[in-house]
């Protein structure tokens, strides 16, 4: 699962980067306060990766689930 986090680590800068086309403009402050929350829960997971409690470690998945489903939302 860490070789997961670091890939998924790799594709956030990017996406902080990222502008929405001019069609979802408006959405733009969500998609990136989305993408805060998703960097969020990715630094927890991994920092959950380093210990062996493994309900921490299904929480902390979760929550990152439950962050990049709301970020897929702003395109709904």
């Amino acid at each position: 699962m860490g070789e997961a986090v670091v890939a998924m680590t790799e594709k956030i800068e990017p996406l902080r980067q990222a502008t929405l086309p001019e069609r979802l403009a408006e959405r733009q402050g969500e998609f990136d306060a989305g993408v805060s929350v998703l960097a969020e829960r990715l630094a927890e997971l991994d920092a959950t990766l380093q210990g062996s409690d493994d309900e921490a470690i299904q929480a902390a998945v979760d929550a990152l689930h439950s962050a990049y489903g709301a970020l897929e939302g702003v395109f709904e």
